[in-house]
């Protein structure tokens, strides 16, 4: 009796995919992953580690093809070779899992936008009873505060995994052939109405200065002004460091059009945040205000993403192979989606507001010298 192909041979199944890390030379592993077959043989291998007859049967392709497809993925370490089966590398999350997960982000974001609220509140009367110009007085504060809010969001996300994942995350991510060195996550494909658009965070180094770019998704906000060129980026560098006379004036007036810098009479300024290190919300109050106030509303933050953590960690160890489970960390950092919900919560209680150029502004970006 003839054995016939599985569903995916004529119904294949969407996955998409959140990476972090450095691509490989070779563009892997995102080259990879971009067609319906070998999306649909990590599905497959994922939930049924398989041999080379079975994936062949099941997604309806004959051996010499299928062989040719899987040293593919197994060269750039998507799958691995167990006997004779193979395994895929990473996790795949279940519709049901996202779901769940999308709903506890939701019901805990309420009292985390809050939170982040009352803390822009207490530097907003810090800065106005100190008459202190923020981070150089080169935004606004309406402007500042997309920076500040993503960046308690951050914070809270960072302190939160340090103490829960510390002895087992790695402090950079999984090297891989090509000079690739990354981890990678797929989700089944799911649709919620009310998901919150994602928000991703960019970083570039030019001469001493790390320049920072919230990618933001809501309202057609994702590219503002942009990216900038090394050339771009080491003249704002020089400007920034106080070295004018290094600066080509013809970047420099580019730059101006493309609103990173705006004309001061002679002078050139930046129009974002210009920060000392690191640490922004200490840096935009009070050493006192920090600690009396800011301090133990940032703890309160870190503790909803404690709870959170719980829930994603627990809700995802019920549905990952034993073998990956060593990556939750991964896992947890990556589904998390608060960045979102702060927006989203933002723009709705008009906390937030959309700048009125989006094609020039530097909102959601921060120079750190």
């Amino acid at each position: 009796m003839a054995r016939e192909f599985g569903v995916r041979s004529y119904k294949p199944e969407e996955v998409s995919f959140i990476k972090s890390g450095n691509d490989g030379y070779d563009g892997s592993p995102w080259k990879q992953v971009e067609r319906k077959l070998p999306k649909n043989i990590l599905l497959e291998a994922f939930y049924n580690p398989s041999t080379l007859e079975n994936l062949s049967m099941e997604l309806g392709v004959a051996v010499p093809y299928m062989e040719e497809e899987v040293g593919e993925l197994l060269d750039v370490e998507l799958l691995s070779k167990n006997g004779d089966k193979y395994e895929t590398n990473f996790i795949i999350l279940s519709r049901d899992a996202q779901r769940d997960i999308n709903n506890k982000q939701k019901e805990l974001s309420e009292g985390f936008f809050n939170t982040a609220c009352e803390i822009l509140m207490v530097i907003e009367d810090d800065a106005a009873k100190n008459k202190t110009a923020l981070f150089g007085g080169y935004a606004t504060f309406e402007e500042i505060k997309w920076t500040l809010m993503l960046r308690l969001s951050d914070n809270a996300r960072d302190n939160a995994d340090l103490k829960r994942f510390k002895p087992t995350k790695k402090d950079r991510y999984t090297e891989h052939p090509r000079g690739g060195r990354w981890d990678i996550m797929g989700f089944e494909d799911y649709k919620d109405e009310k998901e919150v658009q994602f928000v991703g965070l960019n970083g570039f180094d030019y001469d001493g200065m790390h320049i920072a770019f919230y990618k933001i998704g809501q309202n057609n906000l994702w590219q503002r002004a942009g990216q900038l060129s090394d050339n771009e980026g080491r003249n704002l560098s020089r400007l920034i460091r106080g070295e004018r006379e290094k600066c080509d004036t013809a970047v420099l007036d580019g730059l101006v059009n493309r609103g990173f810098l705006r004309k001061d009479g002679n002078d050139y300024v930046p129009t974002m945040i210009v920060a000392k290190g690191y640490g922004l919300i200490k840096q935009a109050c009070s050493a006192d205000v920090y600690e009396k106030k800011v301090k133990p509303l940032c703890d309160t933050m870190e503790a909803i993403i404690d709870e959170l953590n719980d829930f994603i960690e627990e809700r995802i160890l019920k549905e990952v192979p034993p073998r990956l489970a060593n990556m939750i960390w991964f896992y947890v950092e990556t589904i998390d989606s608060m960045r979102g919900h702060m927006v989203a919560r933002g723009l709705d209680a008009g906390v937030l507001k959309a700048p009125e150029n989006v094609d020039t502004s530097t909102m959601g970006m921060y120079v750190v010298v």
